[in-house]
């Protein structure tokens, strides 16, 4: 049987070894393109690109949720 190309979140998370809920932080965190209709498809050669140098696709401007300010959240000058 052939490997097809393009996986699933599921089988994208399985085949870089995350759990799918792991995996999809990831997607939010990195910007790996996502493909198809309903953007739910990942090539398989952009997560092999991904999992051997994961900063060249960190968003720029990504933020950690633990880091985020809540509403009304100020710094005094």
């Amino acid at each position: 049987m052939m490997e097809t190309r393009w996986l699933n979140s599921a089988e994208a998370a399985a085949y870089c070894g995350y759990s799918r809920s792991t995996f999809m932080k990831n997607v939010r965190r990195y910007k790996i393109p996502r493909y198809g209709p309903k953007h739910n498809r990942f090539d398989r050669w952009d997560l092999d690109a991904w999992m051997q140098d994961p900063n060249v696709f960190l968003r720029k401007n990504y933020v950690l949720p633990w880091r985020r300010r809540a509403p009304g959240d100020f710094t005094p000058v």
